[in-house]
């Protein structure tokens, strides 16, 4: 964002294996959420020029510091992977913002049978951040009204949830992927819904493929914010600039359509 490059560590962990079938890791550890989510940095892995924006981007890390295990399992002739965990993480955006997610907790499970993969997961942080903190800072001062404000936008260790489901069957001529999710931030962040479908065909080195992708809000992107009218007119430009700055953030909130 402010055009600089800085290397930053997704994957460092101790692992051991208990059994043929369970592993433990301790360390940093890529989040296992969306189909790709074992190589999603790796952008040769997979088919797109980059995966859908409109579901890859709602959650704002990728890896936390903890430990987790893996379960490998038989049902049949389905060969499953169940994963859960528990870690914190921390992201720099443009100094000074970070993101920060504490006490993440999450499950996820990978079903394989022939060609066909199915991965179903759900994790929930409380996230903090330094962005907009003066904007919270300035509605605090305005009483109640803006402390009601402050308490449902301001992203100060507030609950996030993301749950996601992908399919991808992939014979290998071809190939048909689909995943959709949702997210709930209670915070600026919105809450989201998102889903796309993605069918290729591979020809020796060349794949073409096709993807129609969609993320909406749910729920408002405006906020009429403080109210003007019963203010003193000595406080209604500062009133009217902290609510500009609020629908600044609100309407940042993902609302696209792409094929």
């Amino acid at each position: 964002l402010d055009n600089t490059y800085r290397p930053r560590i997704e994957w460092a962990n101790i692992k051991y294996q208990v059994t043929p079938e369970l592993a433990v890791r301790v360390g940093r550890i890529a989040l296992p959420v969306f189909l790709t989510a074992d190589y999603r940095k790796v952008g040769y892995a997979y088919p797109w020029v980059r995966p859908p924006v409109e579901g890859y981007n709602v959650l704002p890390v990728t890896s936390s510091d903890g430990i987790d295990a893996t379960l490998r399992w038989d049902l049949g002739p389905v060969r499953n992977a169940s994963q859960v965990f528990y870690g914190h993480s921390a992201v720099a955006l443009i100094a000074p913002l970070h993101v920060y997610g504490r006490g993440g907790v999450g499950i996820s499970n990978t079903s394989d049978w022939g060609a066909l993969s199915v991965r179903a997961n759900m994790i929930s942080a409380e996230i903090s951040s330094d962005i907009a903190v003066d904007l919270f800072d300035g509605f605090n001062a305005f009483g109640p009204a803006g402390q009601a404000l402050t308490r449902r936008y301001a992203m100060d260790h507030k609950r996030m949830t993301l749950a996601n489901i992908g399919v991808n069957y992939d014979p290998g001529n071809w190939f048909v992927m689909a995943e959709a999710g949702r997210t709930v931030s209670h915070s600026f962040l919105g809450a989201t819904r998102n889903v796309y479908v993605s069918a290729g065909w591979r020809w020796k080195s060349l794949t073409p493929y096709a993807t129609w992708a969609r993320v909406r809000g749910v729920g408002p992107t405006l906020d009429p914010g403080l109210p003007a009218a019963a203010l003193p007119p000595a406080l209604v430009p500062t009133a009217a600039m902290l609510n500009a700055g609020l629908n600044t953030l609100l309407i940042r909130i993902p609302q696209q359509t792409s094929v």
